[in-house]
């Protein structure tokens, strides 16, 4: 990018906007990916992950860990977690964050989770450098207590 001048002009004409619960929804059901922010012994931990979004408050995760796993220690040790989404294409952007508790799906949720990850996720093929076969994988979800989302818009 150029100089401040340059920068400054590409802000011109756009108009910051809070998402409607609407567009939030729609945003989350259409990226399917994001940044997880959890907190380990005073110290944040952020992941890039992949989730399916239910419509209805609730984000599913599908994780993947072999061994000592820094992510899943995480999980265990904390109950509130953070997940921001988003998406640029300049000078246009949208975000949404969403804050609430974390843990593992419930058997009886299980079906429901599958369903709405494979529905919406977005998964790299393979992601990890282990063997598939010493992978371990488990269903978790964060469930929203708090949903904000905001974006730029070309103004006419």
């Amino acid at each position: 990018m150029g100089n401040q001048d340059d920068y400054l002009e590409t802000l011109v004409g756009r108009e910051e906007l809070a998402l409607s619960e609407a567009a939030v929804a729609e945003f989350l059901e259409r990226t399917g990916y994001g940044v997880l922010s959890l907190a380990r012994e005073g110290e944040a931990v952020a992941l890039p992950v992949s989730f399916g979004y239910d419509g209805d408050r609730t984000l599913y995760f599908q994780f993947g860990w072999a061994g000592d796993s820094e992510k899943m220690a995480a999980i265990r040790e904390t109950d509130r977690a953070a997940v921001v989404a988003y998406e640029v294409t300049p000078p246009s952007w949208q975000s949404v964050v969403v804050r609430g508790t974390v843990g593992r799906v419930p058997e009886a949720e299980q079906q429901r989770a599958h369903e709405t990850h494979r529905e919406n996720a977005w998964v790299p093929m393979n992601a990890f450098e282990t063997p598939l076969e010493d992978v371990e994988f488990g269903l978790y979800k964060l469930e929203a207590d708090d949903l904000t989302g905001y974006g730029t818009r070309a103004v006419e």
